[in-house]
């Protein structure tokens, strides 16, 4: 997989999106109506963030992907290996029930 991706990295160019409200580690949602925080969770990216909401569902992105019926982590595409373990030992300890993954049309358990 790195070794295909390898091949079109320069040809791929993101847009520039203008950020309307930055998030931080441990900023909350309620004031947009969403009892949820925020976990910084870099690995796939430096930026990546997770979102915790209150009944134990994880918006997780790229940190993690479909594996069977479960979620494992991202074995692709990883700035930062040893970030990527750190922010998943941080999720974990958390205990989401269920995460949604960036590339999983439904919800899956974690694989701890």
């Amino acid at each position: 997989m790195a070794a295909f991706y390898a091949c079109f990295a320069g040809r791929l160019r993101m847009p520039h999106l203008p950020v309307d409200r930055p998030l931080a580690d441990g900023d909350t949602l309620d004031d947009w109506g969403l009892a949820a925080q925020v976990l910084h969770t870099p690995g796939h990216t430096a930026d990546s963030i997770t979102v915790l909401l209150a009944d134990g569902r994880a918006l997780v992105g790229d940190l993690l992907t479909q594996w069977g019926p479960r979620a494992r982590p991202q074995p692709y595409f990883v700035e930062d290996g040893a970030a990527l373990a750190q922010s998943v030992s941080r999720l974990a300890a958390r205990h989401p029930r269920v995460v949604y993954t960036g590339h999983s049309g439904r919800p899956l358990a974690p694989v701890w």
